[in-house]
């Protein structure tokens, strides 16, 4: 009994935290909840971790050795190996440059699930719309059916006009049916996206939800996304790699000293200093050569990065400017017009002054406009955070 009223509390906390997230909670329960984005901040601690580690010398080794000379001499010995103090700044300075790689794809990353996220949102908002259009609709087919009855009836209107608004009737019913379908689909991408269980579903959407305003013009358009500075990141590293190589050449030494245990004479002790010499040369010849291929890989990957950021950044720019004028015509233009229309047909069909196919057409036009209207708001959002995810800043008065 006590274990279901558990699963019980835990389905309505659920689903009562579900119904209050708004877009920017989404987002931030998102980042908590991504594999992906916990991956990256692990790597980052790593790589700063490794950057201090890269920059210290090896611990010292401590042995004995003992010599035969007529007597037996046992040693004590310490030996500390010393690269050449430039190789270490290096190597720190390698993963400082992966790890500002891995920060760009962090950030990346969550532009990436902040348009995701922002897009889901806005779907369902859209459809819930649509549905509650689809519904009024419903409402009035049943009153234009009544009409026609009645009309048929008294002898004014034929038959057909009756059959016709139950046809529509049953059509309309379909259409929720799929909106339904498509509505449960969304919630399911949702609930994935967030890491969320099945009881989970997002209903506190604003009915009046407004839409994002575009804040850039091609004037001040400089596409900067985090994936060019994420590759110009690993092409810094790839540099600092080839410099490394380049000192493979200075000499690396080794300090040793040794002193007696326990044998014959008392006074015995030594200290030497080693140096390392490039004897196998070609080895490191081989060494550059490889790294300044990858020198050269990274530093067209930076170009190809630059070049393909540009062209997403400016077909975005171009859809986002298009849908935005799209939506003030549907808004200020198409749907006064349509429902102006709808009211005179109604008016008119009312007054036996049109046919009912007439009022049929004009009702079908502004539910149209409607549902256009909003698929249109859900597209310009999705291409609208896109927009923001491939500049790598946000240009709108998207909350989040």
């Amino acid at each position: 009994m006590y274990k279901l009223i558990l699963i019980l509390s835990s389905l309505f906390t659920s689903q009562a935290f579900a119904e209050k997230l708004s877009l920017e909670k989404l987002v931030r329960l998102a980042y908590d909840q991504n594999p992906t984005i916990k991956s990256y901040e692990h790597q980052i601690l790593s790589l700063t971790e490794s950057a201090s580690a890269r920059s210290s010398v090896q611990s010292p080794n401590i042995g004995v050795s003992e010599m035969q000379r007529g007597t037996t001499t046992r040693y004590w010995t310490v030996s500390q190996k010393i690269e050449f103090p430039t190789k270490y700044g290096l190597r720190a300075d390698i993963q400082v440059a992966k790890r500002k790689a891995v920060e760009k794809n962090l950030s990346q990353t969550k532009l990436n699930i902040r348009s995701k996220i922002a897009t889901l949102y806005y779907s369902l908002y859209a459809v819930k719309q649509i549905t509650s259009l689809t519904k009024d609709d419903l409402q009035n087919v049943k009153e234009f059916s009544r009409i026609a009855e009645t009309k048929y009836a008294a002898g004014k209107a034929p038959m057909h006009d009756s059959m016709k608004a139950h046809f529509l009737q049953t059509q309309i019913e379909a259409d929720l049916i799929s909106l339904r379908q498509e509505e449960e689909a969304l919630q399911a991408r949702l609930r994935n996206f967030l890491n969320q269980p099945p009881s989970f579903r997002l209903k506190a959407i604003p009915t009046n939800l407004e839409t994002p305003i575009l804040k850039i013009s091609k004037d001040n358009f400089k596409p900067a996304s985090f994936t060019v500075a994420q590759k110009q990141a690993e092409y810094e590293a790839s540099k600092l790699q080839k410099q490394l190589t380049d000192w493979d050449y200075a000499p690396d030494f080794n300090l040793k000293y040794q002193d007696r245990l326990s044998g014959e004479p008392e006074e015995s002790r030594s200290i030497s200093l080693e140096m390392s010499v490039p004897i196998w040369f070609w080895g490191k010849t081989s060494a550059q050569r490889e790294a300044a291929h990858r020198t050269y890989a990274k530093k067209f990957e930076v170009d190809s990065a630059i070049q393909e950021s540009q062209t997403k950044a400016q077909e975005l720019y171009s859809k986002v400017k298009s849908q935005k004028e799209l939506l003030e015509i549907m808004n200020t233009g198409l749907v006064p017009q349509a429902q102006t229309s709808y009211s005179t047909s109604l008016d008119s069909y009312k007054a036996n002054k049109s046919s009912f196919l007439d009022l049929l057409d004009a009702e079908r036009s502004l539910l149209k406009v409607k549902i256009a209207y909003y698929r249109m708001v859900s597209l310009y959002v999705e291409n609208l955070t896109a927009l923001e995810s491939a500049l790598g800043r946000a240009v709108s008065d998207l909350a989040i």
